[in-house]
């Protein structure tokens, strides 16, 4: 058996479906973040590390063959239900800083 006094549990906003039954609280700030991901289409176009657009707060990373862009984090409550707006000015970001770096309709 394992004892600790704090853990960090990153299951996002799926952690207190999962602990509940473990009988483990959690903390009721649930955050969640939008990103997309696409494959690299032209590799000189894509970044080679990670770059932070201040003005968006939006952050895109280079993942082998695919570049990913994320950020709009929010405190909220349970809700799998996705904003768009939010998720299309994730995308809109990652387009104005790398335009040509992938195939942003082909966006997972």
């Amino acid at each position: 058996m394992l004892q600790a006094a704090a853990l960090v549990v990153a299951l996002a906003s799926e952690a207190p479906t999962l602990l509940r039954p473990l009988r483990i609280g959690t903390s009721r700030s649930i955050r969640s973040y939008y990103a997309i991901t696409v494959d690299v289409a032209d590799g000189e176009s894509a970044p080679c590390s990670s770059v932070m657009d201040e003005h968006s707060k939006v952050t895109v990373t280079r993942l082998g063959n695919r570049v990913r862009a994320a950020g709009v984090a929010e405190i909220s409550g349970y809700d799998r239900a996705a904003d768009k707006h939010k998720a299309a000015s994730v995308m809109h970001a990652a387009r104005a800083l790398f335009p040509d770096a992938g195939d942003y309709r082909q966006a997972a």
